[in-house]
């Protein structure tokens, strides 16, 4: 039941990152002003909590484990993390993915916004211990669809 409660935490963030950016002012002629950005976070963040919660309901009703189905390791992945340093060990990915993060502003003025993003994309999926192929293609495709939906779609300079 904790995920669920993770689930509508995340419902109730989304709710009030709503109705915050109500208050934003709106631009002439149609155009999406200040509030369409956190409004996109807002669905983003009630849309993962609801399937959050609905999913950890779903496997706890079926008798399965909490939070959905069983995940075994693939063969080649990264090892569990079930010794007795293993808090630790989070703790210092934690903390090293928000550093990556607060990294961005003191290179991006000297790489410009696409490769400080990539950068720090790749930077925080390996971190999260992803594979490094898929975290290279994930980070170069998410820094290009920022890139192009900000400067050619909301024409907003980067």
């Amino acid at each position: 039941m904790k995920q669920v409660a993770v689930g509508l935490a995340f419902m109730a963030l989304a709710a009030f990152v709503w109705f915050q950016a109500r208050g934003f002012p709106e631009l002439p002629e149609g155009h999406p002003g200040p509030a369409l950005f956190p409004n996109l976070v807002a669905a983003g963040l009630f849309l993962a909590g609801a399937a959050l919660a609905v999913t950890s309901l779903m496997a706890a009703r079926s008798g399965g484990p909490e939070g959905g189905a069983q995940v075994t390791p693939e063969e080649g992945s990264a090892p569990d993390d079930d010794g007795p340093d293993s808090a630790g060990r989070g703790v210092l990915r934690i903390v090293l993915v928000l550093a990556a993060v607060g990294a961005y502003p003191l290179i991006s003025p000297a790489t410009g916004f696409v490769a400080s993003v990539g950068i720090v994309g790749v930077v925080v999926a390996l971190l999260l211990r992803a594979r490094p192929v898929p975290a290279v293609t994930t980070a170069v495709a998410g820094t290009l669809v920022i890139y192009l939906l900000f400067t050619r779609l909301l024409g907003v300079p980067l």
